[in-house]
């Protein structure tokens, strides 16, 4: 089967050549059942599939936004075959999540790879010294 050849090649790639991946595509696989609907699930590929995954020590960034990315014409086929896979940076770099836009002209929607906003916590306070000439300011102050 081509797909497990690429996979298998892409295994001997990440091992011969140590760093950090994304990965991204198409795979024409899922993990589970429930992520294909109004198509056949394959036992098999998907154990090759998370067999790849794990063996390459990568990680399945989740996706927001839609859930299945895959939509046929008739929108009765349903599939999450696409995703985002990364090696253990996605833990260095905080709040990164996929979001599934919505569907244009290809029977994929696209998909997005950010950062998400990171909390700093409150917004701290900020005084600019042109309020203080302004009339009523230290009565403002005064009476809150």
């Amino acid at each position: 089967m081509e797909k497990m050849v690429l996979w298998q090649s892409l295994l001997s790639f990440i091992n011969n050549n140590p760093g950090h991946y994304f990965i991204m595509g198409d795979f024409n696989a899922v993990w589970f059942e429930h992520e294909r609907m109004g198509t056949a699930f394959s036992n098999r590929v998907a154990r090759h599939f998370n067999n790849f995954i794990s063996e390459a020590s990568l990680n399945d960034i989740p996706l927001g936004g839609f859930y299945f990315a895959r939509v046929d014409d008739t929108g009765k086929k349903l599939s999450k075959f696409d995703r985002f896979l990364a090696s253990d940076l996605i833990f260095r770099l905080p709040n990164m999540e996929a979001i599934a836009l919505d569907l244009s002209i290809a029977d994929h929607r696209p998909i997005l790879l950010r950062q998400g906003k990171l909390n700093f916590g409150p917004i701290p306070f900020k005084l600019f010294n042109s309020w203080m000439k302004k009339d009523g300011f230290e009565m403002l102050v005064i009476e809150d």
